[in-house]
């Protein structure tokens, strides 16, 4: 069933019901507790249960209006608000036999519990957001449409109970009574709680090889629903499969202890997964007092914890009132609530200790902040020099909040910009726009391009380029004493990923104060430039660097001729030094996504290779630094090792190992390579695609020219993770009759315009002779598709070409149809057994192939021991 149509509709239904629930609620409340309504546990609790789980709801839907995740986590919640709203209703109806109560029953027919389980599992389909489709995905997926339906089929088979209520005399069949959602010792309630069970299984399976800082976030949040499920799922399950742990729920302390453990758990939903939304920021919810929420929630959360127990016992006592002490400190039951009470009384006499660690928790960091921040106040008078003041201020501040990115830059009225004397940033016009609002501000200036688009739309396209390069998420202005803006500070995100609070802002507003008045004193006994603090700074120049197309050599901006080609040179995609961080010598590559070249990194003094891109949205970008830090987390012995992505004039580049040896495309230009060098390949890719797609990232552009050699000879892949923001090249291009589409500087294959939509070509992501039958079709992408690509670059590794030439459409309907030339026709030395193998894996039905990358290799291994040792003839 389509998923966002349904939930919209079941979210107002369940507005609805909640709605009356509590709008009924003080009369249900008051009716007699004679009054017969199926249910144990008296409607109070039944009122609170709909008031947290609504209260929960309406943080997400509304906080977390821009998030899917968020509106599908605050539907679950409000499902299971309505859920106990029915109950409220359902006694309201029960308490007078004379009230017009149709449309109220109509609203009960709709038994909001049976989609409780659809709406999970479009959750966990989303959320956590992976990398690839894997098995797990397409179940998660096709399941969640499965328990849609199950949802309408549980609606419709109550359908005869809503007749047997309108019509007297009539009796609804047997099988309605055996699934109605609120008749007492149906299945209803068990296929529901194990498909919720389910759900909540194969969410946290798929986190199952991912230990990044990200997987540490959504077991938070999936960790809070399961525990909060647990206790119900596992007393179901009790109930049915022990019949002893059955007849003791059947006893009135049972049903009380139970009670006891499942409603508060099911309580602590809202606010575990509220402090997983607020504090760790799992999903996208913007609240204005977050902080106060989060604090809020850990301290409340702690005392409920503290008391709990402590409530439990009262209530045992209560409900034993009429009893001898004798009767009351007897049996198991007795033992057990008294033993959860002294664990209680425990814990409340450790309650303070509780509080304190929550403190630590929340203002830890702000404590150490404090320490290290406040003795920099008194040092920052002493530096000389801008250099000295811009060093010591970005150690202290990142010593103490740990930020992925910072600077301070100094006003240079030589050159009316803001410069970093680290030489680390480019350097900020002072009379742009954004220099204005910084120095307008009356507080730091937040340029978070998740947060802050409004403020991002109104700057110049270079000044956004220059937050994005320097990946900043906040501003701070240096003042001097006549309000003009001296100095910058720039701070990244913090590596926790929380964002900065108030304490933060204060101390960062201080530190700018202490430097502002640094700068006026360095200024009043300085005699340098014309009152330039420090001089002019000697900068490199952030221009681009002069390329020469022949030998792919670099030259610095004002050179206009190669040296060694005699050529004249032109503009490079790369400036010759990117300030504290590479200085560029050639180009050694390009590819669809741009020209890779070789460079130094110059506080290692490593060689690197660096990938430049096309210029991307601020939201791609920051999608395209999230997506690199999580493939930089996955290390195999065949995977290029990526160092991060930097950013120069908004144009994203990736910094990824240097390999010496080339790529295969060289190497398969030079000829066939040999059978066993193709198999050892084969085998050794297949090892690290097998690692990718457990850490759930698919390559999605697997070719012989992202394929490198280190100097030892080892293959390496290398692009992995990124392929999916990749984007269409034609409207800067010029599409050739060969399907190859020229920009300047590189290569690419794209897709011709009468072939495919730009929405089409936005869904093909990768290189089009790789393409899978599955891709080119456009199906959602999977670990197939990287299979399909490595057996693709097997085949030419083999025949030394390509296999599918001619147009673009041509190549489009030659993998459609499955139209592979037999190997054998191609290389008549190779073994038969080795074109049997390849002709399987590239196969048009995808049943024959190899359902993973460890079922690959395997065949792989075994391909080679029958190509080492033949049989006998």
């Amino acid at each position: 069933m389509n998923a966002r149509p349904s939930i919209r509709v079941l979210v107002w239904v369940a507005m609805i019901q909640v709605a009356l629930g509590l709008l009924v609620a003080p009369w249900a409340l008051r009716l007699p507790t004679t009054t017969v309504d199926g249910h144990a546990y008296p409607p109070s609790v039944h009122l609170l249960l709909t008031l947290v789980f609504a209260a929960g709801a309406l943080m997400l839907l509304v906080g977390g209006a821009r998030d899917e995740r968020a509106v599908l986590l605050g539907a679950f919640f409000l499902c299971s608000g309505a859920v106990y709203a029915e109950r409220l209703i359902e006694r309201f109806l029960g308490g007078d036999p004379n009230l017009p109560v149709a449309l109220l029953q109509l609203l009960l027919w709709v038994p909001i519990a049976a989609f409780q389980p659809f709406v999970l599992w479009r959750f966990v389909a989303l959320f956590p957001r992976t990398h690839a489709s894997l098995a797990v995905d397409r179940v998660v997926r096709t399941g969640g449409s499965l328990v849609g339906i199950v949802g309408v089929v549980l609606t419709v088979v109550n359908l005869p109970l809503l007749f047997q209520d309108w019509f007297d005399g009539y009796q609804a069949p047997d099988l309605s009574l055996l699934w109605a959602p609120r008749q007492p010792g149906t299945l209803f309630g068990d296929l529901v709680v194990f498909l919720v069970g389910v759900a909540l299984v194969l969410g946290l399976f798929r986190l199952r090889a991912d230990d990044r800082q990200e997987a540490r976030r959504v077991r938070v949040l999936l960790g809070a629903v399961a525990m909060g499920f647990g206790p119900l799922v596992v007393f179901i399950a009790l109930d049915a499969l022990l019949p002893p742990v059955s007849q003791w729920l059947e006893r009135p302390v049972g049903t009380l202890a139970s009670g006891w453990l499942i409603y508060p758990a099911l309580l602590s939903l809202p606010f575990t997964t509220g402090y997983a939304v607020l504090v760790h920021r799992v999903l996208d919810v913007r609240l204005i007092a977050r902080k106060a929420l989060r604090y809020g929630l850990a301290r409340w959360s702690a005392l409920v914890l503290a008391t709990l127990p402590l409530l439990a016992l009262v209530a045992y006592l209560y409900g034993r009132r009429d009893e001898s002490l004798a009767e009351v400190f007897s049996g198991v039951d007795a033992a057990v609530f008294f033993a959860a009470a002294a664990l209680g009384l425990y814990v409340f006499s450790r309650r303070q200790a509780l509080l304190d660690a929550v403190d630590r928790r929340f203002f830890r960091d702000q404590y150490d902040a404090r320490q290290i921040l406040s003795p920099l106040l008194e040092r920052i008078r002493s530096t000389r020099g801008s250099r000295e003041l811009a060093e010591f201020v970005t150690l202290g501040i990142d010593r103490a909040l740990h930020l992925e990115s910072i600077a301070l830059l100094v006003e240079d009225p030589a050159r009316g910009e803001l410069v970093d004397p680290g030489q680390r940033v480019a350097p900020l016009g002072t009379a742009g726009p954004l220099a204005s609002l910084v120095a307008s501000s009356p507080r730091a200036l937040v340029v978070d391009p998740e947060v802050a688009r409004s403020t991002l739309d109104s700057l110049a396209e270079e000044e956004r380029s220059w937050i994005l390069d320097g990946g900043f998420r906040t501003l701070v202005a240096v003042t001097s004493s006549d309000g003009s803006l001296s100095a910058l500070i720039a701070l990244g995100e913090k590596k926790s990923g929380l964002p900065l609070l108030g304490e933060d802002r204060q101390l960062l507003s201080a530190i700018a104060g202490a430097t502002a008045l640094a700068l006026e004193l360095q200024r009043l006994t300085s005699q340098r430039s014309n009152g330039a603090v420090g001089g002019a700074l000697d900068l490199p120049s952030t221009a681009p660097a002069q390329e020469c197309f022949g030998c792919g050599r670099l030259y610095l901006p004002h050179n206009v001729r190669c040296p060694t080609c005699q050529r004249d040179l032109e503009a490079a995609l790369v400036p010759y030094v990117l300030p504290g961080r590479f200085r560029f010598e050639r180009r050694i590559g390009a590819g669809g996504m741009g020209v890779v070249y070789r460079a130094v990194d110059l506080a290692l003094g490593r060689p690197v290779a660096i990938k430049t891109m096309r210029r991307f949205s601020v939201g791609d970008a920051v999608r395209l630094r999230r997506e690199a830090r999580a493939a930089a987390a996955v290390r195999h012995p065949n995977l290029a090792v990526i160092y991060g992505v930097e950013s120069w004039h908004g144009n994203p580049m990736l910094s990824l190992e240097f390999l010496e040896a080339g790529t295969l495309q060289q190497r398969i230009e030079q000829g066939p390579l040999a059978v066993r060098a193709v198999l050892d390949l084969g085998i050794a890719l297949a090892g690290a695609l097998e690692k990718l797609h457990a850490a759930n990232i698919l390559h999605r552009d697997l070719k012989p020219s992202n394929i490198g050699f280190s100097a030892d000879g080892t293959p390496k892949l290398m692009d992995f993770g990124i392929a999916r923001l990749r984007f269409d090249l034609r409207r800067e291009a010029t599409v050739l009759g060969d399907g190859l589409t020229r920009v300047h500087g590189l290569e690419a294959t794209s897709w011709s315009a009468d072939v495919t939509s730009e929405t089409a070509s936005r869904q093909l992501v990768g290189t089009l002779h790789y393409l899978s039958p599955e891709a080119v079709k456009g199906e959602l992408p999977e670990a197939g598709f990287d299979l399909w690509g490595l057996s693709v670059v097997l085949y030419e590794c083999l025949v030394g070409h390509r296999i599918f030439r001619g147009t673009v459409r041509e190549v489009m309907t030659a993998i459609s149809a499955g139209d592979i030339p037999d190997l054998r026709d191609q290389r008549r030395d190779l073994p038969a057994a080795v074109a049997e193998t390849l002709s399987r894996f590239l196969a048009r039905d995808r049943s024959r192939r190899p359902a993973s990358a460890q079922a690959l290799r395997h065949e792989l291994e075994l391909l080679r021991a029958r190509v080492e040792n033949p049989p006998p003839v």
